[in-house]
């Protein structure tokens, strides 16, 4: 019986998010879908604005702090645990993972090997350019800005900027 509540209360998020998810105009719809959002989240702080077409996957285990603005066709990959510091401004396109595929054993296919979960922590005052992918186990510390399509595998320095595939630090912020 809890089984079919667990996914009844999934279904019914997904009817509704549907209606929110395309809302049409800017300020207001995306000020709407930070509400609605914050009812599911695992703790959501004050001014979350989403825009267009944001996905969560397990948003029970995401916390999103105060100030956030998530930009459109973001996705994040609740699973392993999720964390949004304050004053965080993402673009669109950004993909969080905090979960992967294990694949390990070659006798086994890999859709049957289950996952590895590891949280993701994007600390306070934070930019994320659009196309970024930050990967399980991340940490991106204060002040850092990631450029648009890097791809993040491992911790940052705080106030760092990063740019490429793996993303590597060029500079810090002054």
């Amino acid at each position: 019986m809890k089984k079919i509540a667990a996914i009844l209360k999934i279904e019914i998020f997904n009817i509704f998010y549907f209606i929110f998810y395309f809302l049409p105009g800017y300020y207001l719809s995306n000020k709407l879908r930070g509400w609605f959002m914050g009812l599911f989240l695992k703790e959501k702080g004050k001014k979350l604005t989403l825009n267009r077409e944001v996905i969560f996957e397990v948003p029970k285990n995401i916390s999103i702090g105060n100030n956030v603005h998530i930009n459109a066709r973001c996705w994040f990959s609740g699973g392993g645990n999720l964390t949004i510091g304050d004053n965080v401004l993402i673009g669109p396109h950004v993909i969080i993972h905090t979960a992967n595929h294990n694949f390990e054993n070659r006798l086994i296919t890999i859709d049957k090997q289950g996952h590895t979960l590891k949280p993701v922590v994007i600390k306070n005052d934070v930019w994320l350019g659009a196309n970024c992918t930050i990967l399980p186990g991340v940490t991106i510390n204060e002040g850092c800005v990631i450029g648009a399509g890097s791809v993040v595998t491992k911790d940052t320095e705080p106030f760092g900027i990063y740019v490429g595939v793996p993303a590597k630090k060029i500079k810090e912020r002054t």
